[in-house]
């Protein structure tokens, strides 16, 4: 729980403030987007974002301390240099525990994020979950190139996406209460909810191919923060990706009886499907283009080129995702995570673009966003 006398201090500080914003703290996070829709590189320079803890918590208990857990130790000076301390109670969780000042500023933050491998320029590029519903494990997957040349009509996106391409950290939370004996204990069963001041705001629809994705021991979800709404999306289905007006397609060959090779052209499945495609999956063979779709602007709204078989019976698999309010004590009252013993809840953050939403585009372009996150504590209360 930290050392006896830190405590006093906060526990001094919260008796002259008399309130229940007794102690705050805060991360300074500034982003940068790069979103590759097709072949095109479309740069965001993104507002700089807040990240801010806060505790509301009713009773006696406090937010002590925030702190990160990490694969790899932190070296001393290091520790100095970014108001970081050792945290010597060996969690559960492996890794280290370092806990941070109630304060923690962009370079600090930017510095965990970098120290565990992931983006350390604060850039996020589309990726994708694949299929997600609320208490899924997140993982995320890289997109794929255009592979017309590859002979293959099925691309799974199995490939794990690169660490430097979104942004991740473990976050750890200590509510305590000090007690008048001046003993500290940890507060088991305290909830963390997202603030009702968390707020993200960005140009041409780009914080709705924004995706928050959270786990914890409680739950985990996905939150799209430019959305009222929960809902989903499909993470599979045809694509344009070497933009020249047509589905993807490629020739999938298969030695016949005769000996013969068997060049039917298909178009390519890509991502995520309900069932396996099987070749029913293709309709038959037009003599003339099928026109594009263009009742919403998407990637995938190419045309069928004439003599490709068209991908007409597959159900693409979907993500669910969420809207924040529903993690806000004073509207979903659903929390984040929930306190153990110890009175420590930990929560696994990462920010990305989700590449399959219908947002996730070239009207991104010149699209900034910015993001104030802020959460609260207080004891847990049936839903």
């Amino acid at each position: 729980m930290g050392a006896p006398s830190e405590l006093l201090k906060n526990r001094k500080r919260a008796k002259k403030a008399r309130t229940l914003l007794a102690i705050s703290a805060s991360l300074l996070v500034t982003f940068v987007v790069i979103s590759y829709v097709g072949a095109t590189v479309a740069r965001y320079l993104a507002n700089s974002t807040t990240v801010a803890f806060s505790n509301k918590s009713t009773g006696d208990a406090n937010l002590m301390k925030v702190g990160f857990r990490v694969q790899e130790p932190i070296g001393e000076s290091e520790l100095e240099t970014y108001h970081l301390t050792s945290d010597s109670n060996n969690y559960a969780g492996g890794g280290y525990v370092y806990w941070s000042d109630l304060s923690v500023g962009a370079k600090t933050m930017q510095y965990i994020v970098s120290h565990e491998g992931y983006s350390a320029s604060n850039t996020v590029k589309p990726i994708t979950s694949k299929r997600f519903q609320t208490g899924d494990e997140i993982s995320l997957y890289d997109r794929p190139s255009s592979n017309s040349a590859t002979y293959t009509r099925v691309v799974d996106f199995s490939s794990e996406a690169n660490k430097s391409d979104y942004i991740a950290f473990d976050i750890l939370f200590n509510v305590g209460v000090i007690r008048q004996d001046e003993t500290v204990s940890g507060v088991a069963n305290n909830a963390i909810y997202f603030d009702n001041d968390t707020a993200f705001a960005g140009k041409n629809n780009i914080t709705q191919a924004l995706r928050l994705g959270f786990e914890s021991a409680y739950t985990s979800d996905i939150i799209s923060p430019g959305r009222n709404e929960k809902g989903s999306i499909a993470v599979g289905g045809r694509m344009d990706l070497d933009e020249d007006g047509y589905f993807d397609f490629t020739s999938d060959p298969t030695l016949l009886e005769d000996g013969e090779i068997d060049e039917t052209l298909y178009e390519i499945a890509y991502g995520d499907f309900v069932d396996d495609l099987t070749d029913d999956s293709w309709g038959l063979a037009e003599n003339e283009d099928i026109p594009a779709d263009t009742s919403e602007v998407a990637f995938y709204n190419g045309s069928t080129k004439s003599g490709v078989r068209p991908l007409t019976n597959a159900i693409p698999a979907t993500a669910h995702y969420d809207k924040i309010s529903t993690y806000q004590q004073n509207t979903g009252n659903m929390p984040i995570a929930v306190t153990d013993e110890n009175g420590i809840a930990e929560v696994k953050i990462k920010i990305w673009l989700e590449g399959w939403d219908h947002a996730c585009t070239n009207l991104l372009v010149s699209g900034t966003f910015g993001a104030q996150l802020k959460f609260i504590s207080s004891p847990l209360t049936s839903n």
